[in-house]
């Protein structure tokens, strides 16, 4: 099994609880691989239970997937992204669709980079129809992708 976490990069601090509760869960039953985004938010919250997990990961690999190269991704994401086993580099050109290009490739995989379709895809979101997590959520779908929805709140939400 090959899980997916993708989610809001404006995840308000009282929704942590939530993804590491979620991480657990799936590190319950390791699986093959975890994937990660790399960004900041659910990404990164997502990533950071998983590393404290780490006692309980047996052969689980965990591997980033930056749309750049991680000397680009945020400051506070980068100590974390290098305990992963694994950090793909896509190195592609700065823009909003490499964003969801990255996340096309989390889920469908990809020979070039070697990484395996996914299984499963837990997105954290607020529910909005817009915007990269919920372009994600409907790509995993398209593609037959189990898809488990953890309700998180943005940072703006009152």
């Amino acid at each position: 099994m090959i899980v997916v976490f993708s989610g809001l990069r404006d995840l308000a601090p009282e929704s942590r609880s939530a993804i590491v509760f979620a991480v657990g869960e799936e590190i319950v039953k390791l699986p093959a691989e975890l994937r990660f985004g790399g960004a900041l938010g659910c990404d990164h919250a997502a990533l950071a239970a998983a590393i404290q997990y780490r006692h309980s990961l047996g052969d689980t690999r965990l591997t980033v997937v930056v749309p750049f190269m991680v000397g680009e991704q945020p400051v506070s994401t980068r100590e974390q992204i290098r305990e992963a086993h694994r950090v793909v580099e896509m190195r592609l050109e700065r823009s909003k669709a490499a964003y969801l290009r990255r996340n096309d490739t989390m889920l469908a995989g990809d020979r070039w980079y070697e990484l395996l379709p996914a299984t499963k895809l837990v997105a954290f979101t607020d529910g909005r129809e817009t915007g990269g997590t919920a372009y994600t959520i409907r790509k995993a779908r398209e593609l037959g992708i189990e898809t488990k929805i953890v309700a998180v709140r943005a940072l703006d939400a009152t």
